[in-house]
């Protein structure tokens, strides 16, 4: 750092550029890196204000800002190898920026894009098949601005009604990951143009039962029969031990057609030992394993014999929903559960109420006027599930908990007595809840559906990826069989690991335009098709 701060004084000279636009350049140097920058700015550049020079120690060379006809002048020096741009870098990990669209690093490292130009998703050829990807996961909040073109329907496992939002919001994670619309904002998912439908077969505490998976095969199957085309089901649920019923459906699945994807396991991390998850372990199942934006295998990551394929499953930026709270004179504050979503919080969908102020929401601090209504808390001295718990019992609706200090909400929730013990709340930030606190007679409005986006990671995450890819491919082959599909899939996956096939990536990363050129030729004239023949289903 001491040298950094030397050499741009040294550097900063007294003259201005006219009529030229500085650009930021590295110079990569034939001699040591100070003599070289020394040399070079000192005897073959004209001193400028603008002018800062930064050495670096691992190469020979320097970051340099420079007009464009300097450049080229460098670029002829005997003292200089190379003259090249400074480039823009981004955390791999996906940000929103506000009225632009995001592609998630996993949608590209797939090879998603590269074939978006003949389909993304939906049909490509008229009368032909359409591709359907029932989710079988916690539901799907369709109302998502990036969902609410692709959604076409589903069943909740729990409720038996045709309904399955989302109050979890796991599946919604996995739903954009497969088909956030490519609309010029928040994020596009590997086929933005594909249908999906959701079976909700787990609650919002992301549990269920096997005999729901078995019950959303039926749906699928019978959605097949009255729906037609080509359908796909990626499924994030799994347990550790296998089921003969389990089995029998994937088998019958796969036998009518159906091409199904399933995460495989989170629990590497905890128990090393080779061994998937099931239902990703049957054979009538492509496993999915999850990698890291470098195409390292994930630290949680299950392993072994029956693992077919990986996918991006770090880190990965997909469609979420939020809390909301509005007040009657039109001021929207976001809040966030934060990590309460694990802990399977009660989450009514919306309630519209008066709130009092109840100080720090310790014991005493909640008046009988409180019961049936919203009570506003300011952080501190109490736990957030303490605070909620003394609501509770003095019988308010819900909380909002406002921040003690500017900033972002930073906090770490520990765990309630039980979830039926608390009411539910919200966190907000200071300066929304010194406002409200301000407007006693305001109406507020919590509503837990609030659309966003969120990062996630898990196999879960890289199933998504898989199976959206599959989606891709049918539409641009809608004459291929479940089969073809996914053993293109493995056949052009890119080789990770050991070479070859191995148990820690399977055949290797999901690589879409490889398959699709296998699959769908048609599409690529001028290049010949790549991959293996078709093999039998398995390794």
């Amino acid at each position: 750092m001491k040298r950094l701060l030397v050499l741009c004084a040294l550097f900063a000279f007294a003259n201005t550029a006219v009529g030229q636009t500085a650009g930021r350049y590295i110079v990569g140097t034939r001699h040591p890196s100070l003599q070289g920058a020394r040399e070079i700015l000192t005897n073959e550049l004209e001193p400028r204000s603008f002018r800062t020079a930064v050495p670096f120690e691992s190469i020979d060379g320097f970051a340099v800002d420079l007009l464009p006809d300097e450049v080229t002048r460098l670029r002829h020096s005997p003292n200089v190898r190379y003259v090249e741009l400074d480039q823009d870098v981004h955390a791999l990990a996906d940000t929103i920026v506000p009225g632009t669209e995001t592609i998630p690093f996993g949608v590209t490292m797939i090879n998603a894009p590269a074939v978006w130009q003949y389909s993304k998703g939906g049909g490509v050829m008229s009368g032909m098949p359409t591709v359907h990807i029932a989710i079988i996961d916690t539901g799907i909040a369709y109302q998502h601005p990036e969902l609410v073109s692709a959604f076409r329907g589903g069943w909740n496992e729990i409720t038996q009604q045709p309904d399955p939002l989302d109050d979890n919001g796991h599946g919604t994670h996995v739903a954009g990951t497969i088909a956030a619309a490519q609309d010029g904002s928040g994020v596009v998912g590997v086929a933005p143009q594909a249908d999906i439908y959701s079976i909700k077969v787990l609650d919002s505490c992301g549990s269920g039962q096997l005999s729901r998976i078995v019950q959303a095969i039926d749906w699928v199957l019978n959605a097949k029969k009255v729906i037609g085309g080509n359908w796909i089901m990626s499924l994030s649920p799994g347990s550790d031990q296998p089921s003969q019923a389990e089995t029998e459906a994937f088998q019958r699945a796969a036998d009518g057609g159906i091409l199904a994807f399933a995460a495989s396991g989170n629990n590497y991390s905890d128990n090393p030992v080779d061994g998937l998850a099931f239902p990703a372990a049957l054979p009538t199942v492509v496993s999915v394993g999850a990698v890291d934006s470098a195409g390292q295998i994930a630290y949680f990551s299950q392993r072994g014999r029956d693992l077919k394929i990986v996918a991006p499953g770090m880190e990965t930026l997909s469609t979420a929903f939020g809390e909301k709270v509005t007040t009657s004179d039109g001021r929207v504050m976001f809040g966030t559960l934060g990590e309460a979503e694990k802990l399977c919080l009660p989450s009514p969908s919306i309630v519209s109420l008066p709130f009092v102020f109840c100080n720090l929401g310790g014991p005493s601090d909640y008046p009988p006027s409180v019961r049936g209504k919203i009570a506003l808390v300011e952080r501190g001295t109490f736990t957030f599930f303490e605070k909620a718990e003394y609501a509770k019992l003095a019988g308010a609706a819900a909380v909002v908990v406002y921040n003690n200090t500017s900033g972002i909400f930073v906090a770490s929730l520990g765990t309630p007595v039980s979830a039926n013990s608390i009411a539910p709340f919200v966190l907000i930030s200071q300066q929304d809840g010194t406002a409200l606190r301000s407007t006693p007679d305001a109406l507020v409005t919590l509503s837990f559906g609030c659309p966003g986006h969120l990062l996630m990671q898990g196999t879960s995450m890289a199933t998504p990826h898989a199976a959206a890819a599959a989606a891709l491919l049918w539409s641009m082959a809608p004459d291929a069989t479940a089969s073809q599909i996914e053993n293109a899939m493995l056949n052009t996956a890119r080789d990770l690991g050991a070479p070859g096939y191995d148990t820690t990536y399977g055949f290797g990363l999901v690589d879409v335009l490889a398959a699709a050129r296998v699959v769908a030729p048609q599409f690529f004239a001028a290049h010949a098709p790549t991959g293996r023949p078709f093999p039998r289903r398995g390794h």
